[in-house]
C-alpha cells in the first residue's frame, strides 16, 4: 500500500467547481441499491418503508432497484414492519443481535449491495415522486460525484406525513435545509456572525472547495448521510465509513472527507429533496448528543491530519 498524502492535504488541493458539468440533464436510470439502517421507532420506519414503495419510479421498474433494511439491534420489531409492506422491488433485511451503531450498519448494507449506485436514507425520512431522476442526473454528469439531499423537517402531527404515506406527491422546502439558511444566534459570541446562507455563498457549493471555512463549516460537513447517493465503487475505496466514530454526529463528515480527497465532487440537488421526521434521541438524551458530538468532532479533527492510503 503506497501512502499518497494526508487527508487535509487533498482537501486543500481539492476545487469543488463542478460547473463543467451543468446543465444536469440525463435522467437515465441508473441501478440503485436503498440503504437504510433501523434503530428502533418501528411506525417511523414503517411510514418511510410505505413511502419509498409508493415511489412511482420503483413501482414501475422494479428490477432497477433493491432495498436493503439493517435492524440495528432493535428493541422494537422491525422484521414485522418489513414483512407488512408489499414492496416492489427485492428487500434484503438484516439483523444485528445487538446495537453495533449507525457506522457498522451502514457498512454492511455497502458490502451486500448489488446495484452501482447507493442512496443512503435514514430511517425517518420521505421522498416525493421525481426524486431518484434527479440524482440520476448528476451521476450521469460524472464518474466521481456525491448527490446530496436537502431536507425539510417535518413533525409528527404534520398532515402531509400521512398523505405521502398513502402515495401522495408532495415537494418539500428545501430553502428549509441548514445549508440554504443557518441562524446561530443562540450559540454565537457577541461580536460573531449570527447566520448563514451556505449555498448562495457558495454558489451551490461550487465556490466552497480548498478547504474553505465559512463559520462552523468546509465541505465535508455539507456530507448529510440522510439523504444522499454516490456510485458503490466510490464508497468501497474509502472503505465506508469509520467504525470509530461512536454515537452521534461526523461519521458521515468523515466519510464525505474521505470521498472528497478521492476526487468526489459535492453536488446539491436544486430540484428536489425529502422530509425528515422529527423525533426524541433514539439513544440518551440531547445532552449525551452533545457530548457524543464533541468526542467526534475531536476525532474527525485527529483523523484527517493522517495519510490518505492509495489502493
Amino acid at each position: 500500500m503506497e501512502i499518497e498524502m494526508s487527508i487535509i492535504k487533498k482537501l486543500r488541493q481539492h476545487c469543488n467547481d463542478y460547473s463543467n458539468m451543468e446543465p444536469f440533464y440525463d435522467e437515465n436510470p441508473i441501478s440503485s441499491s436503498i440503504i437504510i439502517p433501523v434503530f428502533n421507532y418501528a411506525e417511523l420506519f414503517y411510514n418511510t418503508l410505505r413511502n419509498i414503495s409508493s415511489n412511482p419510479k420503483i413501482r414501475q421498474n422494479p428490477n432497477l432497484f433493491e432495498l436493503i433494511v439493517i435492524d440495528d439491534g432493535s428493541s422494537e420489531d422491525i422484521g414485522a414492519v418489513v414483512n407488512s409492506v408489499k414492496t416492489p422491488c427485492d428487500i434484503n433485511f438484516i439483523r444485528f443481535k445487538k446495537n453495533e451503531g449507525r457506522c457498522r450498519a451502514r457498512n454492511e448494507g455497502i458490502r451486500r449491495a448489488k446495484k452501482e449506485l447507493l442512496f443512503l436514507f435514514d430511517c425517518d425520512v420521505m421522498i416525493p415522486h421525481y426524486y431518484f431522476e434527479e440524482h440520476w442526473k448528476i451521476h450521469n454528469a460524472g464518474k466521481k460525484n456525491i448527490a446530496v439531499g436537502l431536507a425539510e423537517n417535518l413533525w409528527l402531527d404534520d398532515p402531509r406525513m400521512v398523505e405521502m404515506v398513502n402515495g401522495e406527491d408532495i415537494k418539500p422546502n428545501i430553502k428549509r435545509d441548514f445549508r440554504y439558511y443557518k441562524n446561530i444566534s443562540k450559540f454565537a459570541d457577541k461580536d460573531e456572525k449570527r447566520e448563514y446562507y451556505l449555498i448562495n455563498d457558495t454558489n451551490w457549493f461550487k465556490k466552497f472547495g480548498n478547504e474553505r471555512k465559512i463559520g462552523f463549516w468546509t465541505l465535508p460537513f455539507m456530507v448529510v448521510t440522510h439523504n444522499l447517493s454516490l456510485k458503490r465503487i466510490e464508497a468501497l475505496e474509502v472503505g465506508g465509513f469509520d467504525e470509530r466514530f461512536v454515537g452521534w454526529g461526523c461519521e458521515d463528515t468523515f466519510f464525505g472527507s474521505k470521498l472528497i480527497a478521492r476526487g468526489n465532487y459535492v453536488i446539491p440537488i436544486k430540484d428536489t429533496g425529502a422530509f425528515r421526521v422529527k423525533h426524541p434521541p433514539r439513544k440518551g438524551t440531547e445532552e449525551d448528543r452533545k457530548r457524543e458530538m464533541m468526542q467526534n468532532m475531536n476525532l474527525y479533527y485527529k483523523l484527517i491530519q493522517e495519510d490518505l492510503p492509495k489502493w
